[in-house]
């Protein structure tokens, strides 16, 4: 999870000494490619990096960055789901499948960058939904790898 600078806030649980070590590129040097982007946060003294949806380059090519600039990478956000409207799948019954999908492309993402963690997208209740049945969901679905 970011603060409003764009820094980590998760940094002590995974050894980076302070919050402003970890930039997000989703925020920030957005004015370059986000392969370019690594280099600027470790010219920028940058200890670690977080990535909301990196699916879009090689996870060969995220590690090489890191490697090259010696970072430490953070989180990776699981993808939101494929339908108009869809922000998450953790807590989002019937919808198992393609949470168990998203969830598996962001634990071998995350295992191939060599990633600390993966932050889980629980996505929207539906209007039926009551709190009940979403957080049975979370909890016992397809989000419980989450918690």
């Amino acid at each position: 999870m970011a603060n409003r600078a764009g820094f980590s806030d998760e940094c002590g649980v995974f050894g980076v000494c302070d919050s402003e070590d970890a930039a997000n590129l989703a925020y920030l040097f957005t004015e370059r490619p986000l392969l370019e982007r690594f280099g600027a946060a470790a010219a920028a003294g940058f200890k670690a990096v977080e990535l909301q949806f990196p699916y879009d380059q090689s996870p060969s090519a995220v590690k090489a960055e890191l490697e090259k600039h010696g970072l430490t990478q953070l989180g990776v956000n699981t993808a939101v789901g494929g339908r108009d409207g869809d922000a998450g799948l953790a807590a989002v019954s019937g919808r198992e499948s393609d949470w168990d999908a998203v969830f598996k492309q962001a634990l071998d993402y995350t295992v191939a960058i060599g990633g600390k963690a993966i932050h889980c997208m629980t996505g929207k209740a539906l209007p039926a939904c009551v709190a009940a049945p979403c957080l049975a969901s979370l909890t016992n679905g397809p989000g419980a790898t989450c918690v």
